[in-house]
């Protein structure tokens, strides 16, 4: 029995035996012991690189997937957003991964009226940025025809439990704002709470449900409402950044947010969320980020 290794590791093992075992001479098999270690060698390393050659291509599949997971998700993403002079928005997107589950979105609902919502879904890669994708196409079909938001979360959770069969749930903000009356109405179904700078103080947006897709029905939804007042600014957020860790293992945490807000929010929408990763940077030092940072910032004049 010869053992057949490749960096140490054995591949097989060569079973050898005389065609004549009782003759009294010396083995044919010891005669050509090297030759017969030399040729299965060869034919070792000739399996190796074929499995590795496998390997190779299902890898380079696989990045050509991701790749065009990633450009999809950059395609569902708004590139501009509006700055009047009654109204600022922008957004700022850090994937961690090359596919991510974190979306954002400004929507359009007549000449005074526009809903923004951010969103993400449990876990990361492909499954997760398809999943978003079809999220946020239900989305923009459904507000257009009722954007009633307790209806949108009810159906959305349908539309979740349908496509994902309970394996994945996405937490979610959603609000709209009347330009003339200046009220923003939102739900917030298990996201943290995005920060709302009105009248001088910091208020979290928490009113609303559990997550999307957690449950097969929602057991009850709750709609916040605010009035705006004038210099007002909302930052909305995924978990990336509020989970941000330093060398001591502390969390950036919402009252770090809170009090960023607080001494920022004067700046305007996209100053604000360059001014936030530069004070999260600050922060975590030499860590890495753990997880996707989604940003979506807005001024009420």
């Amino acid at each position: 029995v010869i053992p057949v290794y490749h960096k140490s590791l054995p591949l097989a093992y060569l079973l050898l035996g005389d065609l004549d075992e009782n003759a009294l001479k010396i083995s044919p098999i010891i005669k050509n012991l090297n030759f017969i270690q030399t040729l299965t060698n060869i034919i070792t390393v000739a399996i190796e690189n074929k499995r590795l050659a496998k390997e190779t291509i299902k890898q380079e599949r696989l990045n050509k997937e991701l790749e065009l997971a990633r450009e999809m998700q950059e395609f569902l993403l708004p590139k501009e957003f509006p700055n009047t002079v009654r109204y600022q928005f922008s957004a700022l997107y850090l994937p961690h991964q090359q596919v991510g589950g974190d979306y954002y979105d400004f929507i359009p609902l007549s000449d005074e009226e526009f809903a923004f919502c951010i969103a993400d879904v449990s876990g990361k890669g492909v499954p997760a940025g398809l999943l978003m994708s079809n999220f946020q196409a239900s989305l923009r079909v459904l507000i257009k025809s009722n954007s009633d938001l307790k209806f949108l979360i009810k159906e959305l959770n349908d539309i979740v439990n349908q496509n994902a069969k309970g394996e994945r749930f996405i937490t979610f903000f959603i609000a709209k704002y009347h330009i003339k009356k200046r009220t923003l109405e939102y739900v917030n179904a298990a996201h943290p709470h995005p920060l709302l700078y009105n009248r001088n103080k910091v208020e979290a947006l928490s009113k609303g449900s559990i997550g999307i897709g957690m449950l097969e029905h929602i057991p009850q939804i709750e709609t916040g409402m605010v009035h705006v007042a004038e210099n007002s600014t909302i930052v909305c957020y995924t978990d990336g950044v509020t989970e941000t860790v330093n060398p001591e293992e502390e969390q950036f945490g919402e009252q770090r947010l809170s009090e960023f807000l607080q001494n920022h929010y004067h700046l305007p929408a996209d100053k604000l969320n360059e001014k936030l990763i530069e004070y999260l940077n600050d922060f975590k030092q030499t860590e890495p980020y753990a997880d996707d940072i989604a940003l979506l910032s807005g001024r009420f004049f």
